[in-house]
């Protein structure tokens, strides 16, 4: 049978059964994977930001710092004599003949 006839008669099931056929090929796939399954009932850890004051505190310095550099940036444009070189982060002066 080929693709678009299967997927003619896929589309003629009804919810369960595409429900049942996608859990079907969702499981072959782990299989050919090699990928562990989750089983139903079941519990697992999952990562939450919750109780992990470190983390908001060091993304609130990242965006601190950033907006520092912003507004340096933003103030060296001010002065034609001097370049930012956004590659090295680095000020050079430049020279401009009068």
């Amino acid at each position: 049978m080929s693709n678009p006839e299967l997927l003619a008669q896929l589309r003629q099931l009804p919810p369960a059964d595409k429900f049942q056929m996608m859990q079907f090929l969702m499981a072959e796939l782990a299989k050919e994977e090699m990928l562990k399954p989750l089983d139903n009932g079941a519990g697992y850890r999952v990562w939450s930001p919750y109780d992990y004051g470190d983390a908001a505190q060091k993304l609130m310095s990242l965006l601190e710092q950033e907006e520092t550099e912003k507004a340096v940036v933003g103030q060296i444009s001010d002065f034609p004599h001097v370049r930012l070189s956004r590659a090295s982060d680095k000020i050079e002066s430049v020279r401009t003949e009068d």
